[in-house]
């Protein structure tokens, strides 16, 4: 008889696989930085160190976290004495570090790596082109800059705000700006204050054909746009562009971690990253500080869309050295998985100076997470401009006749996967007749792809909706979805949420440990979800305690938006 961890295939882990993992990425995460930390004392003083996947944290871009998870995984269930008949990965390096784990304990467990031949080439080769294609992308906005500089905005005398955004190839409307990050900031500016008020965009998910059209439209628009590409020159690209080489020589050895050696790993995720665009793009961003400060434009205020990412990283190292003076705000206006690891900087990031001076979150619940991992971090709260619709009430309820669930769909697909699963299985259940199921598609999925995924799309019960998130959420008295900022929009609506468990990986749960278990559940498997359906449908709260823990959610982690907090936050106060 085999028993839940004879065999672990780490992209297929069953619920109490999953469960344990879970909790084991709460365990690890001050061990896991301390390795990083100590990696970076190593390569302190250099940028491409602090622009580079494995700097960054980043668990969205590298495995390397999820990999130590794994193996922390592993050596709890040897010390607990649990047999473990084989383990299934897909990591050559993660692979070599647990063969020589077990032959070191003199264990019998076979570990199987399913990347063959064909899959390692293919990998590579997607590496190869995709630095081509970015050499071609940085020459197509470096043209299209000087195609439509004729359009070029002069800057105006006296300080500049400069906030950072991104923009999208759908970010203009009628030649309008639609900001997606500052909602409403601006409406609270005087037309001088406004004036000073520059964008600096990142481009996020723009096709190579759209740059021209983009870059005249920024330029004619009525917010003031601060093109990096006016002023980067050629020797900034080569400089990006020659990142791969330079970062290819980072030396690692002996790298433990918590009795494993993971320098095949660390090594793993260096080649991995070695083509990485956002590391070249962090670079021009350094250097884009440096020609700014050479134009002479003089700087009031830098306020930075604050994930800590490499593109974060970059910009914030370059102002801090050549702005010395100006003071730096990391907004994050948003709330998040914990698992998003490198979005809480480190003492040493503090003290390296690749993060902002002050961050500024959208809410008081969220101050403690910011200093995490450096308790002498400055934090103040901002409003939430993003959400700033959040405080009006639900304009409309779904008809008490049925029960309709919103499957919110995240924007990566491995996690959208996750959900599409175990919401397959529930969707034909008999149980759920009367219920109805409405699919929402993040907006960068391909055309098809979830209906192609799910074999239930036939059926009557289930509608596929697209449109603006708020209206999609009015029809439905249930959500369920993972990772994404709606979990927390939808329960300070007052609306039950059901996050999906990953069965590949860790969980990205967005919602605080400290939020009543009576409006959200987290669910593994089949029977779980359908559980935890059936206890909303039949025997959830009262429609006003659900309200009532909405408003704490709301006084909590969305601080409202008003010309005094908009005001104080560009330190107009």
């Amino acid at each position: 008889m085999t028993g839940p961890f004879d065999t672990i295939d780490m992209q297929c882990l069953n619920p109490e696989q999953a469960r344990l993992m879970d909790s084991i990425s709460k365990e690890v995460r001050a061990v896991y930085n301390a390795v990083i930390t100590d990696l970076s004392s190593r390569n302190r003083d250099s940028i491409d160190w602090w622009v580079s996947n494995i700097a960054s944290r980043n668990v969205f871009v590298s495995q390397l976290f999820s990999d130590c998870c794994r193996l922390y995984m592993i050596e709890r269930l040897v010390g607990d004495g649990i047999s473990i008949g084989t383990v299934r990965v897909k990591s050559r390096a993660l692979a070599e570090t647990l063969r020589r784990y077990f032959s070191a304990r003199g264990l019998s467990a076979r570990v199987e790596c399913r990347v063959g031949l064909s899959e390692r080439l293919a990998r590579a080769f997607r590496r190869l082109c995709g630095y081509p294609y970015q050499v071609f992308r940085f020459l197509a906005s470096f043209v299209s800059a000087r195609l439509t500089r004729k359009y070029q905005r002069l800057s105006p005398d006296g300080q500049l705000t400069i906030i950072d955004t991104f923009v999208f190839e759908d970010s203009f409307r009628n030649g309008a700006y639609i900001d997606r990050y500052y909602c409403g900031m601006l409406d609270f500016l005087s037309p001088l204050e406004r004036k000073t008020i520059w964008y600096t965009p990142t481009f996020y998910s723009v096709r190579v054909k759209s740059f021209l059209d983009l870059f005249l439209k920024m330029r004619t628009a009525s917010e003031n746009f601060l093109l990096k590409e006016d002023l980067l020159r050629m020797s900034d690209y080569f400089y990006a562009l020659t990142y791969p080489f330079r970062a290819a020589r980072f030396g690692f050895a002996d790298i433990m971690f918590s009795g494993f050696d993971i320098t095949p790993l660390i090594r793993e995720e260096l080649s991995a990253g070695i083509f990485s665009s956002s590391s070249m793009e962090a670079l021009l961003k350094y250097r884009f500080a440096q020609r700014l400060c050479e134009s002479g434009v003089k700087l009031r205020l830098i306020v930075d869309w604050f994930e800590n990412q490499p593109i974060d990283r970059g910009a914030n190292a370059g102002f801090r050295v050549f702005f010395p003076e100006t003071h730096i705000i990391g907004y994050q206006g948003f709330v998040v998985t914990t698992n998003y690891l490198g979005l809480y900087p480190t003492d040493m990031e503090k003290e390296c100076g690749v993060i902002p001076h002050e961050v500024a979150v959208s809410g008081k619940g969220l101050v403690g997470r910011a200093r995490e991992f450096c308790s002498s971090l400055e934090v103040s709260v901002a409003p939430a401009f993003r959400y700033a619709e959040l405080s009006d009430k639900r304009k409309h309820r779904p008809e008490h006749s049925g029960f309709s669930i919103l499957i919110a769909l995240p924007m990566m697909w491995r996690d959208a996967a996750d959900i599409l699963m175990i919401a397959d299985q529930v969707i034909g259940d008999s149980d759920f007749s009367d219920v109805t199921f409405l699919i929402k598609p993040h907006p960068t999925h391909a055309a098809g792809l979830v209906e192609d995924f799910l074999k239930s799309k036939e059926r009557e019960n289930v509608l596929f909706i697209n449109g603006a998130f708020a209206e999609c959420l009015e029809k439905a008295r249930l959500l369920i979805s993972n990772v994404s900022n709606v979990c927390m929009e939808t329960l300070a609506m007052g609306i039950p949420v059901v996050i999906i468990g990953s069965c590949s990986g860790l969980t990205h749960n967005p919602i605080p440990e400290n939020i009543s278990s009576d409006i959200w559940r987290l669910c593994y498997c089949r029977e779980e979800l359908k559980e935890a359906i059936c206890f909303f449908k039949n025997h959830g709260l009262p429609r006003e305690r659900l309200e009532a823990i909405g408003d704490s959610i709301l006084d909590d982690y969305y601080e409202p938006v008003t010309e005094t907090s908009a005001r104080r936050f560009l330190c107009l106060e």
